[in-house]
């Protein structure tokens, strides 16, 4: 079966609940296991950020179901690509939250104390996620014992 990653950015809406994260990403794993995807979640201050890895199938439906999450706006797909390994195998759902962003971190990957994700490309956003991932803890869903709730201050939202 060919194995793709699909990656994109969205914003959340004011129907996004802080308290529903943990809920929200211990779901995604489950399901996740069920349909053999695997990847992670990026929360910056003002976006989501996703990578998904699996069949075309069933990230294709995922994606489409997502994208009509009324939780989310602003999607930005940053691609669709065949790949003929997993990056980001180890999770069914990491999570990175929006402590990573790091001023430092972003001047440094993408010459700007913040990140938004809509004015960046895959590549950069890839490398971005990679150095996170690399430095920082990340949290894998399937494993209830982590608290994923968040302050209200974790977003700064545009309605």
């Amino acid at each position: 079966m060919r194995q793709i990653r699909l990656i994109y950015s969205s914003r959340p809406t004011a129907e996004f609940h802080y308290t529903d994260l943990g809920p929200i990403l211990r779901a995604s794993a489950r399901n996740n296991v069920r349909l053999d995807i695997t990847g992670v979640m990026a929360l910056s201050r003002t976006h989501f950020i996703q990578i998904l890895e699996g069949g075309r199938e069933a990230v294709s439906h995922l994606y489409g179901r997502i994208s009509r999450d009324p939780r989310h706006r602003d999607f930005v797909l940053y691609g669709v690509e065949e790949i003929p390994e997993r990056a980001y195998s180890r999770w069914r759902m990491g999570f990175v939250g929006a402590e990573a962003f790091t001023a430092e971190r972003c001047l440094c990957l993408v010459n700007a104390p913040k990140i938004n994700p809509q004015l960046l490309d895959a590549r950069s956003l890839t490398l971005l996620l990679d150095d996170i991932l690399r430095t920082e803890t990340v949290r894998d869903a399937i494993d209830a014992q982590h608290d994923f709730t968040l302050d209200e201050d974790v977003f700064e939202i545009a309605v």
